[in-house]
């Protein structure tokens, strides 16, 4: 079974790792998007049930990946999928 959620950016955070040859990093939080952030979304629905029970939760991520470091804007919704793989 899948379960799906949405997520909006709460906060980004660039950095940059220690040592000799210092890498560049992202730091993104995400929130439980719910209320006004789900507006005008056609996915809107299928959140509804999901956000009645649940209404928060977080989920932080530590990005390595240049091609992947603007991928996320603050303030935008993303949908989650998790999928039990093991």
């Amino acid at each position: 079974m899948t379960v799906q959620a949405m997520f909006y950016v709460k906060e980004k955070r660039e950095m940059t790792t220690g040592g000799k040859d210092p890498d560049r990093v992202v730091e993104v939080t995400l929130a439980a998007a719910f209320g006004t952030y789900l507006k005008g979304l056609p996915e809107n629905e299928a959140n509804k049930e999901w956000s009645k029970y649940t209404p928060t939760g977080e989920l932080k991520m530590t990005i390595t990946n240049p091609a992947a470091f603007d991928q996320f804007d603050i303030g935008c919704v993303y949908k989650l999928s998790f999928d039990k793989v093991a």
